[in-house]
């Protein structure tokens, strides 16, 4: 078993975790926004990552026993508030836990990529060049959070670009009644050799906690559904269960595992 870190800190992204026997970093960066930002790629329909979410779910021994091996698959349309996939009669709608400042950032910095043609592609200068975007980090946000600050936060009236605004939208996200996969597209990575063990440990006292502090929110809200966290640890989804009041570790599913998810990360990320 991995030793507990007992605090963290957190510096030009990186989190350091310190314990009394030896010092690790906890590195992360956010995924490409081919993998992130739907439509970002012109002309490939694949570009969403709610296919590959979909992609990965099946492919996992968790959801495969808990709903005795049928595999989720998408409704027909999504025009009248369907969820995003569904087993039978559970529906299961994917969120994107990703600031708002922090999405503008990726959509508005990155390099624009076109299909032109079968095998062609073509990439254009970010729609602004030579330019800086502060964004907001949402589990740190989170960091230190009250339920009863979080209520403060929804009933506040903030400036777009700010921390609180982001955080305001996120609570919203919250409250939708359905049962929830929040995806948090942040890579996670350590540059020292350490086991998964360790690692998922470490993650879960350093990042995952952030967002545990928000279940009781959206508990005001939504009672009688379920709540899953995703966060990728190297080449791996690390998905989570919401049980009581915290996030417990489930699987860990190789993220190529997912066609759409390799093909995307083959074809566009150079």
């Amino acid at each position: 078993m991995g030793v507990v870190a007992l605090f963290a800190i957190e510096k030009n992204g990186r989190i350091i975790l310190k314990n009394n026997m030896n010092k690790k970093e906890l590195c992360y960066s956010s995924l490409e926004p081919v993998l992130i930002v739907k439509d970002f790629v012109k002309g490939d329909k694949n570009c969403n990552y709610e296919n590959y979410l979909l992609e990965l779910i099946n492919k996992s021994r968790y959801f495969s026993n808990k709903f005795n091996c049928r595999p989720f698959v998408k409704p027909l349309k999504e025009d009248n508030g369907e969820c995003d996939c569904y087993c039978g009669d559970y529906g299961l709608d994917f969120k994107l836990v990703l600031s708002q400042t922090h999405m503008q950032a990726k959509r508005e910095l990155s390099f624009q990529i076109s299909i032109l043609g079968k095998g062609m592609i073509a990439t254009c200068s970010p729609r602004r060049q030579n330019e800086s975007m502060s964004v907001s980090r949402l589990h740190v946000a989170l960091r230190n959070s009250t339920l009863d600050y979080l209520n403060e936060i929804k009933q506040g009236n903030f400036k777009y670009g700010t921390v609180e605004y982001d955080l305001q939208a996120y609570l919203n996200l919250l409250e939708t009644n359905k049962n929830l996969f929040l995806f948090v597209p942040l890579r996670f990575y350590y540059k020292e050799r350490i086991s998964e063990e360790e690692a998922i440990l470490e993650i879960n006292n350093a990042v995952v906690k952030e967002y545990e502090k928000s279940l009781a929110y959206r508990k005001q809200y939504v009672k009688d559904k379920d709540t899953y966290l995703a966060i990728i640890y190297n080449e791996s989804l690390l998905v989570y269960e919401n049980i009581g009041d915290k996030f417990i570790f489930k699987e860990s599913i190789d993220l190529n595992k997912s066609a759409t998810y390799s093909e995307l990360e083959f074809a566009y990320i150079f």
